[in-house]
């Protein structure tokens, strides 16, 4: 299968072509919506630097976002890294409503030696 899709890659030339600014909207607008603070601000750096893209330059727009938001990956990182609790919501911090101790780790998933 891959020596077949590989033909028609080499073959015919391969080309893709933004319409409607759609990759804009769902890359800045879609992040918004998340409960996780770190990806709402993504969304609106990815925004503001789309806005710097365009003013630097208007033809090699892509290419000058996709820098640009190559360096906003770093708040991805920051996300899935744990590095900042401030950006988990407060429900997932509590551990979706469970009682918990002090700590944080909820009461009910605690190893108390076994269940009889």
């Amino acid at each position: 299968m891959g020596l077949y899709l590989l033909y028609f890659i080499v073959r015919f030339p391969v080309t893709s072509h933004v319409h409607n600014r759609s990759i804009l909207l769902t890359t800045c607008v879609g992040p918004l919506f998340s409960s996780h603070r770190c990806i709402n601000v993504f969304g609106v750096f990815a925004f503001v630097l789309a806005i710097v893209a365009a003013l630097i330059s208007v033809t090699t727009f892509v290419s000058v976002w996709c820098f640009l938001a190559a360096v906003l990956s770093v708040l991805v990182y920051i996300h899935f890294s744990g590095a900042m609790q401030a950006c988990r919501p407060a429900l997932a911090r509590s551990s979706r409503g469970l009682p918990h101790d002090g700590s944080g780790t909820p009461v009910a998933s605690r190893s108390h030696g076994g269940l009889r």
